[in-house]
């Protein structure tokens, strides 16, 4: 609004000030305040200030912004608004809200993503390498396993020719019968 448009149109401007509910409010015994006086005072230019030629206009609230509607050629915003229109115009603010809050919960959702994403790739790589190192070890353990198996048959088989060779061995030897036996003898 433009400095000359406001003081052009003060005493308009200052008419529209009151609230919708305000306006049949009955007068108070002591009404010359000074804000009283301003309001009541004639305007400086000479149009006609009857209730009759106030133009009605309306307020509509979009995404937008805010845009004023109205039936004659002379437009001046509105300063009263309806419930409706001041709702809108909550809902238009808490929507650009709602759209920032968005945006930093999307950000914060895509770096704990990242994250997350880097947390499991490495816990992924610290487990493929214990699977690795337990498939070596279950190798080595199978591998020890077969020679240990593979090296009780053959302590098996030695045990067995120990005790055939020994046998043998006795049918080369003799004994000696009647002979009187002394202490400390073999």
């Amino acid at each position: 609004m433009s400095t000359s448009f406001y003081k052009d149109n003060l005493h308009e401007l200052k008419r529209q000030w009151q609230f919708q509910s305000c306006k049949q409010v009955s007068r108070r015994k002591y009404d010359n305040t000074p804000v009283r006086k301003q309001i009541l005072s004639p305007p400086t230019d000479n149009s006609d200030t009857s209730s009759d030629n106030i133009v009605p206009q309306t307020v509509d609230f979009t995404e937008k912004g805010v845009s004023y509607h109205s039936n004659s050629s002379s437009v001046l915003p509105s300063a009263t608004i309806t419930y409706d229109q001041f709702s809108a115009l909550l809902d238009l603010k808490f929507s650009d809200m709602r759209s920032a809050i968005r945006e930093d919960i999307n950000c914060a959702i895509c770096k704990l993503k990242a994250e997350f994403a880097e947390t499991t790739d490495h816990l992924a790589a610290l487990q493929c390498d214990m699977q690795t190192k337990l498939d070596i070890a279950t190798k080595n353990i199978a591998k020890m396993e077969t020679e240990k198996t593979t090296l009780e048959s053959q302590i098996h088989k030695l045990n067995n020719r120990i005790s055939t060779l020994e046998k043998i061995s006795r049918g080369c030897n003799f004994e000696i019968q009647c002979v009187p036996e002394k202490k400390n003898e073999n």
